[in-house]
């Protein structure tokens, strides 16, 4: 078939005019992600921010969230008693009451 392309990416016609592509070199993924490293440092440089990735973002927050989840418990226990069988009961006691309420 007929051979044309850059020196990257060629693409090869058969004898069916079926367009055939032969890449070499790196792939689009890998320019690509060179691309938005670049894009992030030209950002952080114009900006003085630091970019994180969505996976630290993620359990940067996931872990605020533990830490308010365990002040909340604390809280709660501490105007409401610390143990764990009183604080049944008296989640119990709250949610007949809502019931009631409802």
């Amino acid at each position: 078939g007929t051979n044309v392309g850059s020196e990257w990416e060629t693409h090869d016609l058969d004898e069916d005019g079926y367009v055939w592509f032969e890449t070499s070199g790196r792939s689009h993924m890998e320019i690509l992600e060179d691309k938005l490293a670049e894009v992030k440092h030209l950002y952080d440089v114009k900006f003085g921010a630091d970019t994180t990735s969505e996976e630290e973002t993620y359990e940067y927050r996931f872990q605020d969230y533990l830490d308010l989840l365990h002040q909340v418990k604390a809280l709660f226990a501490q105007k409401f008693g610390g143990g764990k069988d009183e604080t049944r009961c008296r989640l119990a006691q709250c949610q007949d009451s809502l019931q009631e309420v409802a």
